[in-house]
């Protein structure tokens, strides 16, 4: 009788276990709204600016395509608060400049 109730419990246990991990990573859950995502990425340009416009592109089509779009026809961010980028770029590298950037976006 208590081997049985144990199997119940631990059978339990793993659906609960279950449901929680795909509640945490389903996208459009509860879980999954006004979260914040850290994103690196690098750049190259023939000039530093032009390094600069590739890491924040990049930063952005890494998150959501449809974000990207919308920053390059306006320049906003709708639905989704980006802080500031912080660069590091080195010069003499690759085309002339490359550069990494890392930023905070959270989905609002």
């Amino acid at each position: 009788m208590v081997h049985s109730s144990i199997k119940v419990f631990s059978r339990a246990a793993a659906i609960a276990v279950c449901v929680l991990f795909a509640a945490l990573t389903v996208p459009g859950t509860a879980a999954s709204k006004s979260s914040c995502v850290k994103r690196t990425a690098f750049g190259t340009g023939s000039v530093e600016y032009i390094a600069r416009y590739q890491v924040h592109e990049a930063l952005l089509q890494n998150t959501d395509m449809v974000l990207w779009a919308a920053w390059v026809t306006d320049g906003k961010t709708p639905g989704y608060r980006v802080k500031p980028v912080k660069y590091r770029c080195r010069k003499g590298e690759g085309l002339g400049v490359t550069c990494r950037g890392q930023t905070t976006i959270c989905k609002l």
